[in-house]
């Protein structure tokens, strides 16, 4: 278990990174015993527990599946149909005035300029294909396959509970579990009760990796409000640490001692819903208070019931612009 030498104890630290090689349990295995330092690309998808023990749960298709966007949410899928529709043909103009190197490099019918940024991306990271693009390129073709896979979360920011909602909730789930002594209720999301019973432990584990995609990572970063409007950088990773206070005074509760903090690619983030005094810890802005980030969970996190409810779609009348 990772314990920071500060005035706090590190009590559950939930992290979604990238996994190494092939999608093999070997692979997900090795997690705990080895560096992400050369990873592939690519995630796979999967939830590993702390070792021992330790059991790996892969996730289910459509609609039971909450690491992804939730293509079971007919609401989400018809304005993201929207959506697409318009930005294609605004990023196809754009096209237009790019060199034809560029043109031919992201000329694939399906995927046209997301194909060309993820290879090169990747290829750029292994020290390749530095002579195929130069830096102001690869920056046109990121910024282009940003607005097409992600742009509809800056023109609906509340759309990030249609997408992630679910997630959302299952991580907090592990903390309130550890802050509160108590667990979820079983009819919800929390896979790290399925650990608890398949592994006979009283406690839930302390530690939690998630291994999800670019599709995970951007919808989860712009739910928290720590999305920076750009595409993640190669292999990147998020990480949600909770801490609980050394030395909680007699009459504190369990929720006024923990506090939580948001670290995406080893770089402490400040969470805006935690920036009001009274909602981070004293003197360091990063540190959510746990009262802080439970309220920001009420309000992007989904139960089932309410995942159910936020995914009927609108009137047919609605448009792309009153749609959400």
């Amino acid at each position: 278990m990772w314990i920071p030498s500060s005035s706090y104890q590190a009590s559950c630290r939930t992290r979604g990174t990238c996994t190494c090689a092939r999608p093999t349990l070997r692979a997900r295995s090795s997690r705990c015993t080895r560096s992400s330092k050369g990873c592939t690309r690519r995630p796979t998808v999967a939830v590993l527990f702390q070792h021992p023990p330790m059991h790996i749960f892969t996730r289910t298709p459509v609609g039971s599946d909450n690491i992804y966007r939730d293509f079971g949410c007919e609401r989400y899928r018809r304005l993201a149909k929207q959506f697409n529709a318009l930005i294609k043909h605004e990023v196809g103009e754009e096209m237009k005035s790019w060199s034809a190197k560029l043109q031919d490099l992201a000329s694939d019918p399906k995927h046209g300029a997301v194909l060309a940024f993820d290879i090169l991306g990747a290829a750029l990271a292994h020290g390749r294909a530095t002579d195929v693009v130069t830096p102001a390129e690869y920056e046109t073709l990121r910024d282009a396959s940003t607005r097409l896979w992600f742009g509809h979360m800056v023109k609906y920011p509340g759309i990030g509970q249609l997408l992630i909602g679910r997630f959302v909730t299952e991580l907090h789930e592990l903390m309130a579990h550890h802050v509160t002594g108590t667990a979820p209720d079983p009819a919800e999301f929390s896979m790290h009760v399925q650990h608890m019973r398949a592994s006979g432990t009283a406690k839930p584990p302390r530690f939690a990796l998630y291994s999800g995609h670019d599709t995970t990572l951007v919808p989860l970063m712009a739910a928290l409000g720590v999305w920076d409007h750009t595409w993640p950088p190669f292999a990147s990773h998020l990480t949600l640490e909770l801490f609980q206070s050394k030395s909680p005074a007699s009459t504190q509760r369990a929720e006024d001692s923990h506090f939580v903090r948001l670290r995406h690619n080893g770089t402490n983030l400040r969470v805006p819903a935690c920036q009001e005094p009274g909602a981070h810890y004293p003197g360091d802005p990063s540190l959510c208070t746990y009262a802080a980030f439970k309220a920001l969970v009420d309000e992007v996190g989904t139960t089932r019931d309410q995942r159910d409810r936020l995914c009927v779609p609108l009137p047919v009348a609605s448009t792309l612009e009153t749609g959400f």
